[in-house]
């Protein structure tokens, strides 16, 4: 395809109606991504591998490969149904800085000096001569080919590298889990209003945090786009056959599509090589730029400088890597893992083997992986052994013991470590004072623990008596102090999850408390946040429990649901999963589950529980089950 008159025959006669020969280039806003640095000079990496290469260099061999592992015996899919092969990146950075900084983020440099290809040259032609671009990128290849002083039209939304704002830069889970400012916004929309054709190049359309909301909360009805053309670029080598496909069953994109459609825009998607499309747009310009490499041409290079970045200037220890690779295990629920990594964590927590924090962080990651298994004694060992210098450490060191003694089920101990957390995070400002950023960091730690409370109290109010005195207005309170803390709970999917789903779950707190405004809809369906996150923990304890909503409302569970959360359970050795999975079975399909004694017996519960677990499973045993005819 080598002229615009090429394109129209390409496909059918509809085609002209997308872009006419007298476009200008004001009337056309670009959408890209990672995609278009790709080509040579750039050579920068695409989503996926700079995963699989951050992975490599800041935890321990075999890690990678061991995660994919994992993500292919759960059966991980994204929040669209979509399988789930690899981690991603957000959560891969959030891992390895929160055990070593965000310093570590300065291995990101080559983005800061890639030499921009010709695709940059010719955005940059395009937001010379008017245009307006939207990019996920980082890197500042666009800006660098800019000759006239308009730098500002383009649009970076995850921010632009440099080393002075690595803790804003959109590439971690905190950064960009509260979606996109409100000015970004409005300028976008305005944007897009005032175009005639959206273009997304090199884009995957996996923003799943900002972007992906940002388009579904576009008011639907208003069609306030129904002059706008979207054409969704798909690239393909150029040797197939450019191809013009129905939208709406293509993956990439299907959501940011939708909803504009919704708000009157005309939706075309194609199948083609990314510069022999721009050929039309060069056409029309008269734009010189053409790329004429291929993608591919960069597999070998494109890792030369970033692996130069990752070996000159940042050196991981051993133990720096034992603790990112039990954090990123941790993060995603794998208790199985975190407990593998032990005598590399104990060595960590030895007299002299390293700074105060990082013997910190040990314990608590010990603590993480005993209790993501079910081994809540054992993980109490660890949590008695949290510092409590500080008014922090001390609140710390009480809302884990409450977990401890929550999870376990005893319920009288955990509300003896809420109340002393609580009466802590009272004298706050005795110990603090203006101190603004350490406040902040202990309102943190209470906000957490307004979250460990309300799971407790879900628990703690199914009990005979303990449940009779619990009133429901310490439920209401502490949801209501959870529900004003917005930056927290933006900036924490997990939490945000949890927000939603204890209010359905608490009994009468749906009544007394509503959901702040700033809670989107499409939130309801909270799963999706981990599936995001890739917490195959998470996974499995929100499907079980949206399974055991549904059984409330009378719908039966399909076995295979059943089936896979027991094996997810198994897979990471979460006992008390396997053994919640395998009573639903048994009282639902009379299916026994191999094993499901010995996994009782390995459980740290308190006896009470294993009791009640018991005379489950057996009168499940004894009446007529519920899912068969």
């Amino acid at each position: 395809m080598n002229s615009w008159t090429d394109l129209l025959t390409m496909t059918d006669a509809s085609l002209k109606t997308i872009v006419t020969s007298e476009a200008s280039a004001d009337e056309v806003c670009f959408w890209t991504g990672a995609g278009i640095s790709a080509n040579k000079p750039s050579c920068l990496p695409l989503g996926d591998s700079l995963t699989e290469k951050t992975i490599e260099h800041f935890c321990l061999p075999g890690t990678w490969s061991n995660l994919v592992e994992y993500f292919g015996k759960a059966k991980m899919e994204d929040s669209f149904g979509h399988p789930k092969i690899t981690p991603r990146l957000e959560l891969v950075l959030e891992s390895i800085t929160q055990v070593l900084g965000p310093e570590t983020l300065t291995f990101l440099d080559p983005f800061l000096s890639a030499k921009p290809n010709s695709l940059h040259r010719f955005f940059a032609k395009h937001l010379e001569n008017g245009g307006t671009h939207v990019t996920t990128n980082f890197d500042s290849c666009i800006e660098k080919c800019l000759t006239s002083d308009n730098k500002e039209q383009a649009i970076h939304i995850h921010g632009k590298y440099g080393r002075e704002n690595l803790e804003d830069l959109g590439v971690r889970i905190r950064t960009i889990a509260s979606g996109l400012p409100q000015s970004f916004k409005e300028r976008i929309t305005y944007l897009l209003s005032r175009c005639r054709y959206l273009v997304f190049c090199g884009y995957s359309g996996r923003d799943y945090f900002d972007v992906n909301p940002f388009f579904s909360e576009l008011k639907e009805g208003r069609k306030q786009f129904r002059n706008l053309a979207v054409i969704w670029v798909k690239h393909v080598p150029r040797k197939k056959k450019e191809e013009l496909v129905p939208w709406s069953e293509q993956r990439e994109g299907k959501l940011i599509l939708d909803a504009l459609r919704n708000c009157g825009a005309r939706i075309f998607y194609l199948l083609v090589h990314t510069d022999q499309f721009l050929d039309m747009f060069r056409e029309i310009w008269g734009s010189p730029y053409k790329d004429s490499e291929l993608i591919g041409e960069c597999i070998d290079e494109r890792y030369r400088e970033m692996q130069g970045a990752l070996e000159a200037p940042i050196s991981v220890s051993e133990n720096e890597k034992i603790l990112a690779t039990a954090q990123l295990y941790s993060s995603m629920g794998v208790g199985r893992e975190v407990i593998a990594l032990s005598d590399g964590l104990l060595r960590i927590v030895d007299a002299g083997a390293g700074e105060r924090s990082l013997r910190s962080k040990a314990y608590l990651l010990l603590n993480n992986g005993f209790r993501d298994a079910g081994l809540y004694k054992q993980a109490q060992e660890f949590s008695r052994l949290l510092p409590t210098s500080t008014l922090e450490e001390r609140m710390s060191f009480h809302d884990r013991a409450a977990g401890d003694y929550w999870l376990q089920g005893d319920h009288l101990r955990a509300a003896y470590h809420f109340l002393r957390g609580i009466l802590l995070y009272g004298r706050r400002f005795d110990e603090l004072g203006d101190d603004n950023e350490k406040n902040q960091s202990v309102a943190g730690v209470y906000y957490e623990s307004i979250i460990t409370f309300l799971h407790w109290y879900r628990d703690a109010k199914k009990l005979p008596l303990i449940g009779k005195l619990l009133p429901l207005c310490l439920a209401v309170r502490a949801f209501q102090r959870l529900a004003q803390a917005k930056e927290f709970v933006l900036k924490n999917p997990h939490a945000r999850a949890k927000l939603i789903r204890l209010r359905d779950e608490i009994p009468g707190l749906k009544k007394g408390t509503s959901l702040p405004s700033w809670i989107r809809p499409a939130e309801v369906e909270t799963t999706s946040h981990f599936q995001e996150t890739d917490s195959i923990l998470g996974v499995v304890n929100f499907s079980r429990r949206e399974i055991e909503l549904g059984i409330g409302r009378g719908e039966m569970p399909e076995r295979d649901s059943l089936e896979i959360l027991c094996l997810r359970s198994r897979l990471i050795g979460d006992r008390p999963g396997v053994l919640k999975a395998a009573l639903l079975l048994k009282q639902i399909y009379g299916s026994d589950v191999p094993g499901a004694i010995d996994t009782l017996k390995e459980t740290e519960w308190v006896r009470l529980e294993k009791i009640r677990w018991l005379l489950k499973w057996h009168w499940a045993g004894l009446k007529r089950p519920e899912g068969r005819g």
